[in-house]
């Protein structure tokens, strides 16, 4: 067996393995929680007295500690062992480079978008101020921006299917996952506006498995920016696939924006009123 056929049971065995940790981490956490407080009428700042003398709270017995603690290791080594088998799925894939600006736009970015987000929001409390529109704008750009993306994917998509796609040639540098139609990959060169450009490990969407390595066959280049090779029907449905995801994204984000301007517009539209109604 190569490699490439060794990789996706790796990436199934061990998302198994993650998941009968964690599910065995929280089966022990649950079953060995801390025990409840118990109200002794006393509050926290009452000491407790015993012959005149105050005395240490005693805590209350807990027999399970120990398996709940082994619970949260398994839970812990389980996300963990999750998280490092997405990592290696994403290196194998696309390469540090690529997963990294993945990384950054799915991660680093919306959590710098949200930690503004509530920096506003916090300034605005503190100034008594009403809930920020910041959301709901930001809410509307990316719906927005999704939509956008899913219109350029859909013009790309159906570009092979309509016959508008520009037609090239792909020089087939080498292949992989041998003669499979499943997991049959390919990398090579092709000529598009005059100048030449590689695919390298890409899926083969023609039909049928991979070319061999030497051969020559056509392929197409989507008409938009990024231009994206398309070797066949099966890359244009990929396409069309992520743009469904991409318009439902952006029709979701925009009805949301809209739902919570007219949340803040009213909340607003509230405090004023009873701010005039005071000065009255």
């Amino acid at each position: 067996m190569t490699s490439d056929e060794i990789l996706p049971a790796l990436i199934i065995v061990g998302y198994i393995a993650a998941f009968g940790l964690g599910r065995l981490g929280s089966k022990l956490r649950r079953q060995s929680r801390p025990p409840e407080p118990v109200d002794t009428g006393v509050t926290d700042t009452e000491p407790v007295v015993l012959n005149g003398e105050p005395q240490e709270p005693v805590e209350q017995p807990w027999e399970g500690r120990e398996r709940y603690r082994a619970g949260t290791w398994l839970l812990t080594a389980g996300w963990l062992l999750g998280i490092a088998v997405s990592v290696f799925w994403g290196v194998v894939s696309v390469g540090w480079g690529k997963l990294l600006v993945i990384i950054g736009m799915l991660i680093v970015a919306p959590a710098v978008v949200s930690f503004v987000v509530a920096l506003i929001a916090a300034v605005r409390r503190e100034r008594g101020e009403g809930p920020s529109p910041v959301p709901w704008m930001l809410a509307v750009g990316a719906g927005v921006v999704l939509l956008v993306v899913s219109a350029n994917l859909t013009v790309n998509g159906l570009s092979t299917f309509a016959g508008y796609a520009p037609e090239t040639q792909l020089h087939v540098t080498d292949r992989y996952g041998g003669g499979k139609k499943s997991g049959s990959r390919v990398s090579g060169t092709y000529v598009f506006d005059g100048e030449e450009h590689s695919i390298d490990n890409a899926d083969w969407g023609g039909d049928g498995v991979a070319p061999e390595k030497g051969a020559v066959v056509d392929m197409w280049v989507g008409p938009l920016w990024p231009h994206p090779a398309l070797t066949g029907n099966w890359d244009s449905g990929r396409l069309l696939l992520f743009a469904g995801f991409s318009a439902f994204a952006g029709g979701a984000c925009l009805f949301g924006a809209f739902r919570e301007r007219k949340r803040v517009n009213a909340e607003n539209r509230n405090l004023s009123e009873r701010r005039q109604w005071r000065t009255q």
